[in-house]
């Protein structure tokens, strides 16, 4: 040491230790630059979404499992198990659908009574068609619908007054049934709201003596 303090390094001296602190200090550099992580060059929330190029950001990148269930997909299991949806109880299997009480096992349906029918009092020389077996006759179902069955006929001559329908069956307002009568025609039975009922034959009133059947014919009541 008192030789080098004593005497002046010569050029070569110089150059040699410069490369030596050049190299001790490079050393120095890279093995702390080993101890930094790049994760501490940058800080927390220091960058914005717009710094990242798109289309970088990959599933390797990614931890899936520390994502949340976004709200459309959360709220999803309410549609998808829903009782209201899979297996509602209105749907699929409903007591008012597959099963209803008012449709294939109907009370309403199967129990309504059976009609009571009232022979009509015929006037005018109507008297019971040849062409029927069944005795003129009328009767008011559940719904307050009147129903005829049966068929008339007329001999002498033609009075279009058939027979009087108790007030209570009188229709609101007159109500035009069509009926069928001999050699394939038709006519109508005019009900009034008082009850009383004509006959009128499309073409011929011979048609309407000889045959007005009164099947089928009905009206309402309301």
């Amino acid at each position: 040491m008192k030789w080098f303090l004593m005497h002046r390094p010569s050029p070569s001296m110089v150059v040699a230790l410069a490369a030596l602190l050049i190299a001790v200090s490079g050393t120095a550099v890279a093995a702390t630059s080993a101890l930094v992580s790049g994760d501490k060059l940058i800080k927390k929330n220091s960058l914005s979404g717009n710094r990242l190029r798109n289309h970088t950001v990959a599933g390797t990148q990614i931890n899936l499992s520390m994502l949340g269930k976004v709200p459309s997909a959360k709220k999803a299991d309410a549609a998808n198990t829903a009782t209201n949806a899979t297996h509602a109880t209105s749907a699929d299997s409903a007591t008012n659908a597959t099963h209803a009480t008012s449709a294939d096992s109907a009370t309403v349906a199967n129990g309504l009574p059976a009609l009571t029918w009232q022979t009509l009092t015929l006037l005018n020389g109507w008297t019971g068609g040849s062409f029927s077996t069944r005795t003129p006759a009328v009767a008011v179902d559940a719904q307050g619908i009147v129903h005829f069955r049966g068929a008339m006929s007329q001999g002498g001559a033609f009075n279009p007054s058939a027979f009087q329908l108790p007030a209570t069956l009188g229709p609101s307002a007159t109500a035009f049934v069509t009926v069928n009568m001999c050699n394939a025609t038709v006519g109508r039975l005019i009900i009034a709201p008082s009850g009383a009922v004509t006959v009128q034959a499309e073409t011929s009133s011979s048609n309407a003596q000889c045959f007005t059947s009164l099947d089928g014919a009905s009206y309402a009541l309301g």
